[in-house]
C-alpha cells in the first residue's frame, strides 16, 4: 500500500509542476509582466500546488483504503482466518461500492470453496469406488472384459488371464484373436449369439463354449455381456461383460447325462436307454434287425459265496466280452442284475453268427486266463426281416429263447462252476498233497467199520471233498496267517460253513449233503459253530469227518505249526474225546489203524 501511495503522490506532484513550469517558461518569454503579476502568478501556482497535493492525498486515501480492505479480506480467506466477525468488520466501513465488491468477493470465495469441497468429496468417492472395483476384480471368480468395437482392442482382467493359464498381458488382445481360441464346434453358436445381440435381436449377449488355454487344453466358459451404443443409437461402440469358468458344472452335467444313459457298474447302456432305442427303431427303417438277450450264469452263487465284490467283477467281465464282440453301431445294454441285451440294426445272418462266435471265443479266453471265477452266458436270439416290426415282441422272443437255453444247460453249467470252485480250492496250500483224498479214505474206513450203506459211504466221500468248499470265500491273508488268528479273523473263518452250505444248496449233485457241510464244525459238547448243537444232534457223517479231518491236520504241516507224529495225533484225539469229538467214534477211529491207512493213502 505504501508503494502505491508514493507512486500516486509522485504522479500528482508531476501533474502540479507541469503548469507551474509552463508559467515559468511564459514568464521568461514575456518580459512585459511586472512584479505584481509575477507574484500573483507564483501565488496562484503555489495555491494550485497545495490544492493538488491535498486532493491527491485525499484521493489516495479513497483508493488505498478499499484496496487495503480487499487485500486484508483476501489474505484472511487465503490463510483460513476469515470468519463472520471479520466479514462484519470489512462490510461495515468504506465506500458502498467497495463493500459490495467485498461482499461479492466473499460470496464468490465461499462458492469456490464449496465447489472445491464437492470436488474433493467426489474424488474421494471415486477413489473408494475404484478401490472397491479393484477389490471386486481381485476377489471375484469371474473375469471381466471390455471390447472396443471400433478399434477391436480388448481388455481382459487378471482373472480372465489366470482362468485360461496366462500371465497378465499374455492372453489375447483383440476380439478377433478370441475367435481363434474358441473350439471349432462351438464357434458358430458363439458368432450367432453375438450377432443377434449386436443387431438388437436379443437384449443381452450370453453364450457357453470351450476356450483354449495356454497349455492347449480346453475349458468350458460362460460368456455374457452387453453392448453400448453411440449417442445416435445407430452403432455399437463398446461391449463389456464377464467370463465364468463352468468346467466343473459341465463335467457334472456330462456325468448326469452319462448316468441317465449308462449303467454305473459296467459303463454299458442302461435299461431306460435300451427301451428308448427299441421305440426309436420300431419304424422298420433299420430292418433286418436282431435282438440278443444274455444272462450271466451262477451270479447268485458267486454273490452268496464270495460277496458282491466278486459278483461285480463277474458282471464287469461279461460286459467287456459283450462290448468287444459286437459292432460299434450295436446297442449293448445291461438291463438287469445279471441280464444283458444287444440290439443289432441292419444286421445280416452272417454278421450275427460271426458276432456270436466272437462272444463264445472271448468267454473261453477269459475262463482260460482267469482262476477267480468261471464265466458262463446263457444266450437267446431273435431276428426279424419284416418292415412291420414289433420290437417288444421280438425282445420277448429272444428272452424266452435265452431261458430255454439256460434251463437246458443249467446242470452242465453249474457243474462247471462248481468244478472251477473246487479247482480254486485245490490250488490253495491247505488242500494240497491229497488232503481231501486222505480224509475221504479215513472217513470211509470208519464208516465201513460202522456198517454204513454204500449210499452213506458215498455221501462221506462227497463231504470229505466239499466240506471246506466255503473257504474259497475266505481271504488268503487269513487262511495262510502264520500266527494265531484274532477275534475278527476267527469270525471270518467261521463263515466258511455257511458259504459252503449256500454253494452246496445251489448244486443238485451235492445238494443232499448241504446240511453236512453246514454242521461239520460242530462239537460234541455243543461249543462248535455255526449252530452250537451237540451230541447226537450232529449228523453221524459230520462227527466222523471231524475226527478224520483233525487227525489229517495234526499229522501234516500247516503255516502256523509243524506236523506231529501218529502217536501225538492219537493223544490229541483222546484229549478231545467227549468235548470236541464223539468218544465212541474216537475209539473206532483208533481201532481201524489210521496210521497204516494214512501211509497207504499218502
Amino acid at each position: 500500500m505504501k508503494t502505491l501511495r508514493s507512486q500516486l503522490l509522485v504522479c500528482g506532484f508531476l501533474l502540479v509542476m507541469l503548469p507551474t513550469l509552463l508559467l515559468v517558461i511564459l514568464f521568461f518569454r514575456y518580459e512585459a509582466l511586472n512584479a505584481a503579476e509575477i507574484k500573483s502568478l507564483f501565488a496562484t501556482s503555489a495555491l494550485i500546488l497545495v490544492a493538488s497535493m491535498l486532493l491527491i492525498f485525499r484521493g489516495s486515501r479513497w483508493i488505498i483504503s478499499p484496496l487495503r480492505q480487499l487485500t486484508e479480506a483476501a489474505k484472511a480467506i487465503r490463510e483460513g482466518d476469515f470468519d463472520y466477525q471479520m466479514e462484519a468488520r470489512v462490510l461495515s466501513r468504506g465506500p458502498l461500492e467497495t463493500r459490495e465488491l467485498c461482499y461479492t468477493f466473499i460470496r464468490m470465495s465461499e462458492k469456490i470453496a464449496m465447489q472445491l469441497r464437492t470436488m474433493e468429496k467426489a474424488n474421494e468417492i471415486m477413489t473408494q469406488k475404484e478401490e472397491r472395483w479393484q477389490l471386486a476384480l481381485r476377489g471375484n471368480k469371474d473375469g471381466i472384459w471390455d471390447w472396443n468395437v471400433i478399434t477391436d482392442e480388448l481388455f481382459l482382467s487378471d482373472r480372465c488371464h489366470e482362468m485360461l493359464g496366462f500371465a497378465p498381458g499374455e492372453g489375447p488382445t483383440t476380439h478377433k484373436s478370441i475367435y481363434e481360441s474358441v473350439h471349432a464346434e462351438d464357434l458358430p453358436v458363439l458368432k450367432l449369439k453375438l450377432s443377434e445381440h449386436l443387431e438388437g435381436a436379443s437384449p443381452n449377449y450370453e453364450a457357453e463354449y470351450r476356450r483354449r488355454c495356454k497349455d492347449g487344453s480346453y475349458k468350458w466358459v460362460h460368456d455374457r455381456g452387453q453392448a453400448m451404443w453411440n449417442s445416435d443409437g445407430e452403432a455399437v461402440v463398446r461391449m463389456a461383460g464377464s467370463l465364468t469358468d463352468i468346467s466343473e458344472r459341465k463335467q457334472m452335467e456330462e456325468k448326469l447325462v452319462f448316468l441317465s444313459m449308462r449303467d454305473s457298474l459296467t459303463g454299458l447302456y442302461n435299461r431306460a436307454y435300451f427301451e428308448e432305442e427299441l421305440r426309436q427303431l420300431n419304424d422298420g427303417r433299420y430292418s433286418p434287425i436282431a435282438i440278443i438277450v444274455c444272462d450271466v450264469d451262477g451270479l447268485k452263487l458267486y454273490n452268496d459265496s464270495f460277496g458282491h465284490v466278486l459278483g461285480d467283477r463277474l458282471i464287469q467281465a461279461a460286459a467287456r466280452v459283450l462290448s468287444q464282440a459286437f459292432r460299434a453301431s450295436d446297442v449293448v445294454a445291461r438291463i438287469g442284475g445279471d441280464e444283458f441285451a444287444i440290439l443289432l440294426p441292419r444286421v445280416s445272418r452272417e454278421t450275427l453268427e460271426m458276432a456270436l462266435e466272437r462272444l463264445s471265443s472271448s468267454v473261453g479266453q477269459i475262463n482260460s486266463d482267469n482262476e477267480e471265477f468261471f464265466l458262463s452266458l446263457s444266450t437267446g436270439m431273435a431276428m426279424s426281416h419284416s418292415k412291420q416290426l414289433n420290437l417288444s415282441r421280438l425282445f420277448r422272443e429272444a428272452d424266452n429263447n435265452m431261458y430255454r437255453e439256460k434251463i437246458k444247460n443249467s446242470p452242465k453249467t453249474r457243474k462247471a462252476i462248481i468244478g472251477s470252485l473246487v479247482k480254486l480250492l485245490e490250488s490253495r496250500d491247505y488242500v494240497a498233497e491229497g488232503h481231501t483224498q486222505r480224509i475221504a479214505g479215513l472217513c470211509v474206513r470208519v464208516g465201513t467199520e460202522l456198517g454204513l450203506s454204500e449210499e452213506r459211504l458215498t455221501d462221506l466221500r462227497l463231504l470229505a471233498e466239499y466240506h471246506d468248499l466255503g473257504k474259497v470265500g475266505i481271504p488268503d491273508k487269513i487262511l495262510f496267517k502264520a500266527g494265531p488268528l484274532n477275534t475278527a479273523e476267527l469270525t471270518e473263518v467261521k463263515r466258511h460253513c455257511e458259504i459252503g452250505h449256500r454253494i452246496a444248496l445251489s448244486v443238485n449233485e451235492i445238494k443232499h449233503i448241504a446240511e453236512y457241510v453246514l454242521k461239520h464244525q460242530e462239537w460234541w459238547n455243543g461249543k462248535g459253530y455255526p449252530l452250537g448243537i451237540g451230541g447226537e444232534e450232529i449228523p453221524l457223517e459230520c462227527r466222523i469227518l471231524a475226527i478224520a479231518d483233525a487227525y489229517e491236520v495234526i499229522t501234516h504241516e500247516r503255516p502256523y505249526r509243524p506236523a506231529l507224529s501218529h502217536e501225538e495225533a492219537v493223544s490229541e484225539l483222546k484229549k478231545g474225546a467227549g468235548s470236541q469229538f464223539d468218544p465212541f467214534l474216537v475209539n473206532i477211529f483208533i481201532k481201524t489203524g489210521p496210521g497204516h491207512l494214512v501211509q497207504k493213502v499218502g
